[in-house]
């Protein structure tokens, strides 16, 4: 078993995605910035020091979420998911739960000791959805239930879901991906199946199999 630090290469590569969300104040603290649709940009404008190349138009404004100094915020200490074959969902939910929380992550199989431990992130594992006990599986939902992946879980108990899903036009296919199928994925996308598999990045196979080779 070996463990992934914040200072890993994997998680640098995700969490500079979500350096979008962060800034400093005057205190040197970062703290999570929430869209709240704002502020209008054009392509190729800059928002915050940050370039948005990826967008002709939008709406975005931000709103402060407890930092990590505030006392709604709650320390997580290691973070566990499962060992095995690696998913896009683990994968972004670990690497947004070590940027925000400096802590480890180990791939291995939840104990009973580590699912009732608050400052033990469970995430995608475990048979058990727990916010207050940091318990993110999504395994045990019934078929009807709600499209959830694990991140999607964890930006729930983040307070971020909704906003992330008015600005990353990727998360809810992936959601569908992850819980339904491929199938049934193209049939709500209105796309031949085959499509999905053309769409397949090698960048994204070799960073899963990179995080999911470190157990």
């Amino acid at each position: 078993m070996a463990l992934l630090g914040t200072d890993g290469c994997l998680a640098r590569c995700v969490r500079e995605t979500w350096n979008l969300l962060h800034s400093a104040n005057r205190f040197g603290h970062a703290r999570l910035l929430r869209p709240i649709g704002l502020v209008a940009f054009k392509r190729g404008s800059r928002l915050s020091g940050y370039t948005h190349p990826f967008c002709e138009y939008g709406s975005v404004g931000f709103d402060i979420v407890p930092k990590s100094d505030s006392p709604d915020f709650m320390i997580i200490q290691l973070i566990v998911t499962h060992p095995g074959g690696a998913h896009k969902d683990d994968f972004l939910a670990c690497s947004l739960l070590a940027h925000m929380h400096g802590a480890p992550i180990q791939r291995r199989d939840p104990t009973d000791e580590d699912l009732a431990n608050p400052s033990v992130c469970v995430v995608d594992i475990g048979g058990v959805h727990d916010p207050e006990r940091k318990n993110f599986d999504h395994h045990q939902f019934p078929r009807d239930a709600p499209p959830l992946w694990a991140l999607s879980l964890v930006l729930q108990d983040m307070g971020l879901y909704e906003d992330a899903l008015s600005f990353c036009a990727w998360l809810r296919p992936a959601e569908w991906l992850d819980t339904l199928g491929p199938n049934e994925t193209a049939k709500l996308m209105e796309i031949p199946c085959a499509t999905l598999g053309s769409l397949n990045s090698p960048l994204d196979m070799t960073l899963l199999n990179r995080f999911a080779s470190r157990t």
